[in-house]
């Protein structure tokens, strides 16, 4: 048996959720007019994202093509062989032995996790979710992750995309360097993503075939060019009415629907009364949470994302002790030495966060109260 419906009557992230919180096994399959992905969870947990076999092998040629790993010569023989074959071109890499393993795996991980990005960008479309006691993993696997902390990350492009746009429009804008603030520049004080994307920009280059050539994972490598955008280091290079010309084009980030962040807590909140009152006893395959059982809702999340980010503060807080032998007066301090950006400042629900500091002592802690400690 399978439960069905359309992503307009229950969202994607409600899906994941339940699925998650009962650590389901099986396929959720989501398609939307001629796309379809099929999602392989075990135990609650992704394990696995797909196009289809053909699709997502084009999408890893191209990537090994633009990234150096293979050259267009043996893509378009592996593209041949599996044709004949019928074996994936993954399973052909590792039988030759042209990619080192772990790094074939590097490249599998990337693609899957953007696919799985995207598909949470969807408006609308149909999903099917089929309980298995298996799974058959023969077309590949990547390292578990869990259906929160694949929802958190959507959170957190949520929250930084915007803050891209200001600086890259559209990801189909060609980037080349600032050779006059370059010049400036100690490359070595760099990151290596940095430095990487900066040596990527020729001017030739879109942000997408950039971060495409990259190896890193599309929204890191949108949100470095941005960043060096906005320190000058980088320039838009394409000519005026190219830019309009891309400004126009659909990005693939400009999907991300408003329903992400406004209609997820009131569906999810929604879904839980109806829980609470028993309305959902009768789901033959148990996938939705048993009233009272555990806390649903976006805002657990968002008190994950915040037990994350006090971390982070924390480090910073922690780094400042070492190089000036005292605890910040205010956590402004650790913005205006370069540890953390003033967004870091802020909880998830926008709210400052509560910092206290007395001797060697301090209290730090946001609007709202941590999640609790698994059982």
């Amino acid at each position: 048996m399978a439960l069905e419906g359309t992503l307009k009557d229950f969202n994607l992230p409600d899906i994941f959720q339940l699925i998650g919180y009962q650590k389901k096994t099986g396929l959720l399959t989501l398609s939307r007019e001629a796309e379809q992905v099929v999602v392989s969870l075990a135990d609650g947990m992704v394990v696995w994202a797909s196009p289809g076999e053909e699709v997502f092998d084009e999408l890893m040629g191209r990537a090994l093509v633009r990234r150096g790993i293979i050259n267009q010569t043996l893509a378009n023989e592996l593209t041949r062989k599996r044709r004949e074959t019928q074996q994936g071109l993954v399973y052909l890499l590792l039988k030759q032995g042209d990619v080192p393993p772990l790094e074939l795996q590097r490249v599998v991980e990337v693609k899957v996790r953007e696919l799985l990005y995207r598909v949470f960008r969807w408006q609308d479309g149909h999903y099917q979710f089929t309980a298995l006691p298996t799974l058959d993993l023969s077309q590949g696997r990547i390292d578990a992750v869990s259906t929160e902390n694949l929802l958190l990350e959507a959170i957190r492009q949520m929250d930084e995309w915007p803050l891209i746009q200001r600086q890259l429009p559209s990801v189909d804008l060609k980037v080349g360097k600032n050779e006059e603030r370059l010049g400036g520049v100690d490359v070595e004080k760099l990151t290596p993503a940095e430095r990487q994307i900066l040596e990527l920009a020729d001017g030739k280059r879109t942000a997408r075939d950039i971060a495409e050539a990259s190896g890193l994972e599309e929204f890191d490598a949108f949100k470095t060019v941005a960043d060096l955008i906005a320190d000058g280091v980088l320039a838009v290079a394409a000519p005026e009415y190219a830019q309009r010309q891309a400004v126009q084009a659909v990005a693939a980030p400009r999907e991300i629907p408003a329903w992400l962040f406004r209609g997820v807590l009131g569906g999810i909140l929604a879904a839980a009364l109806f829980l609470q009152v028993g309305l959902w006893r009768q789901d033959p395959l148990l996938l939705l949470p048993a009233a009272g059982k555990g806390e649903a809702g976006w805002d657990l999340l968002r008190r994950h994302k915040l037990q994350a980010d006090l971390w982070q503060v924390e480090r910073g807080i922690h780094l400042y002790l070492l190089s000036t032998g005292r605890l910040p007066a205010r956590l402004e301090a650790l913005v205006e030495a370069g540890t953390l950006s003033a967004r870091q400042l802020r909880d998830p629900w926008g709210q400052p966060l509560r910092y206290q500091v007395q001797g060697l002592e301090y209290r730090l802690e946001g609007s709202h109260p941590l999640p609790p400690p698994p059982r």
